[in-house]
This record gives C-alpha cells, sequence and structure tokens, in this order.
C-alpha cells in the first residue's frame, strides 16, 4: 500500500477515533502520525531553507557573473598588450643587437686608418703651426686693413 504524509495521517486519525480494539495498534498509528507531523515540519523547513539558499545563489549569481565577465576580459585585454609590449621588445633586442654588430664591424674596419690619424695628429709640431699662424696674421693683417680703406 502507497500513502503518502497526508493519507497517513487521515488513516492515523480514523484508527485512533475508533473504539480501541487493538490498543497496541493505535499506539503505534498515533506514533506514526506524530512522526509523520514531525517529519513534514522538517521537510517544510529544509524546503524553505533550500529556496532561501538557491534565491542567494541567484542574487549573487546575477551580481557577480557580470563583474566577473568584466574583469576576465580586463585580464584578457591587459595580457594581450604585455604579449604585444613583449614582442615589441623582443624586435627593438634584435635591432640592437644588429647596431652593435655593425658598430663593431665598423670600429673594425676602421680601427687602422683611425690609429693612423691619432698617429698623425701627434706627431704634428704645434709649435711650429702656431708660429706660421703668426707670420701669416703679420702678413695678411696689413693688407686685410688696406682693403678695409677702399670699402
Amino acid at each position: 500500500m502507497d500513502l503518502n504524509n497526508n493519507d497517513a495521517v487521515a488513516v492515523a486519525e480514523e484508527v485512533a477515533a475508533q473504539p480501541a480494539c487493538d490498543h497496541e495498534v493505535v499506539d503505534m498509528l498515533t506514533e506514526i502520525r506524530d512522526m509523520t507531523k514531525k517529519e513534514l515540519i522538517w521537510q517544510r523547513v529544509s524546503s524553505s531553507a533550500l529556496l532561501v539558499l538557491v534565491l542567494a545563489l541567484i542574487i549573487i549569481g546575477v551580481n557577480v557573473i557580470p563583474k566577473a565577465v568584466v574583469a576576465i576580459q580586463n585580464v584578457s585585454e591587459v595580457a594581450q598588450v604585455a604579449i604585444d609590449s613583449l614582442h615589441e621588445i623582443d624586435v627593438m633586442v634584435s635591432d640592437v643587437t644588429n647596431t652593435s654588430q655593425n658598430v663593431n664591424k665598423v670600429i673594425e674596419d676602421n680601427a687602422v686608418p683611425l690609429s693612423d690619424a691619432v698617429n698623425n695628429m701627434s706627431n704634428v709640431d704645434f709649435d711650429g703651426l702656431n708660429k706660421a699662424i703668426a707670420d701669416l696674421q703679420d702678413t695678411v693683417g696689413p693688407m686685410a686693413s688696406f682693403f678695409n680703406k677702399f670699402r
């Protein structure tokens, strides 16, 4: 026999209302009725608690999920910018490496002429050069003042 809680309560109340023919059966049915009522109360309490929990989860989900999606999109954009920046840094490092290799090659190619030029500059007689400049100035100075009179 398949009875739900309301049917069991109704049967128990009917048996309890009948004259006691078998005292044990009446006590057992009364106990079943009482236990079924307690079970019904606890089922209602747990159903209400579950409803409150589900509603809280729905409210939290409605508020948190859009914010989480926006945060994930922001993180994704920042990660993409970081990846692009790293790629640009790789290109710049490659360019700097190539430039330094080219500078090294230029220095190697011009090392001998540069050292010759430095040696030649160190061999210059600066005292003689200064004397020659002074002599030239003494010679050209009077001519310059003569030509300035015709201006």
